[in-house]
């Protein structure tokens, strides 16, 4: 596993409604050009540690986006059936808005990645 500088430390936890996941830095993750995964259950996201070739804007896209799949779990969407456009722009809107209050290292990490 490559050595990180702090800067490129993304935040070691994450809370995503009333539950903490770890963030790790894995070798493999299971599909062939798969960056990341997300797991509920095991309460785990995993980010591949792929060396100088994922840079750290494609790094703070991998993290949101399993974050995302977090909260769309949190906020029960994929129990409905065929939720509206709206259901699902105010239910991201406001899971990421309470990620981002219980985690606001989490949005300077990705600003500082995006802009670094």
């Amino acid at each position: 596993m490559m050595q990180r500088d702090r800067m490129m430390q993304p935040p070691k936890k994450i809370k995503i409604g009333y539950k903490y996941f770890d963030v790790r830095f894995v070798e493999r993750i299971g599909m062939e050009g798969q960056l990341g995964a997300a797991h509920w259950e095991r309460g785990e996201i995993l980010l591949l540690d792929g060396g100088s070739h994922v840079g750290p804007t494609e790094l703070a896209n991998t993290l949101l986006h399993e974050v995302i799949h977090l909260v769309q779990r949190f906020m029960a969407l994929n129990h409905v059936r065929e939720p509206s456009e709206e259901m699902i722009t105010v239910s991201l809107t406001e899971g990421l808005l309470m990620v981002f209050a219980d985690n606001p290292k989490l949005l300077l990490w990705i600003q500082e990645q995006m802009h670094g």
